[in-house]
């Protein structure tokens, strides 16, 4: 079996190339509005670096959007849960091409967390909430940084 695996060019992203990291760490990622877009943005650049950003950098654009519902009430009526969502697109761009608006690669993912709301400590439900945007900012993150990994090994 080990054989077999050996010879079918299947390669881990996490042990990728020289050249794949190159590519990957000379993205120039766009500012991001919202709470959620900036968290978005901070766990993309420290997970894809910033070492080779030069004026032929790809320019990523990022949308977060950001969803919160009740998904559980008490006897009266109150919620004591709520379920954020964060949906975010992507776009790719080649320098140039940036304000033409021609992607070369696009994605939308979504995250979920949840949150209990504590009626007695309003800071703590707040802090909570925080902790469920960073939860699901940090998600969205690593899937646009592996969906980029994978564009680039494939191309």
């Amino acid at each position: 079996m080990i054989v077999f695996l050996t010879g079918c060019g299947f390669k881990p992203l996490h042990k990728s190339d020289n050249k794949l990291n190159f590519y990957i760490q000379s993205i120039e990622i766009g500012e991001v509005e919202g709470d959620a877009g900036r968290t978005v943005r901070s766990f993309l650049i420290n997970k894809i670096g910033r070492k080779g950003l030069n004026k032929h950098s790809k320019k990523l654009a990022v949308k977060v959007e950001k969803f919160t519902n009740g998904i559980v009430t008490d006897e009266n009526t109150r919620v004591s849960r709520y379920e954020i969502t964060l949906e975010a697109q992507y776009a790719l761009f080649e320098p140039t091409d940036i304000k033409v608006g021609k992607p070369i690669v696009t994605g939308t993912f979504k995250a979920r967390a949840s949150y209990n709301v504590l009626l007695e400590e309003i800071s703590l439900t707040l802090a909570s909430e925080k902790a469920a945007i960073k939860k699901a900012s940090m998600e969205i993150a690593n899937l646009i940084a592996n969906d980029l990994a994978i564009y680039f090994s494939r191309n």
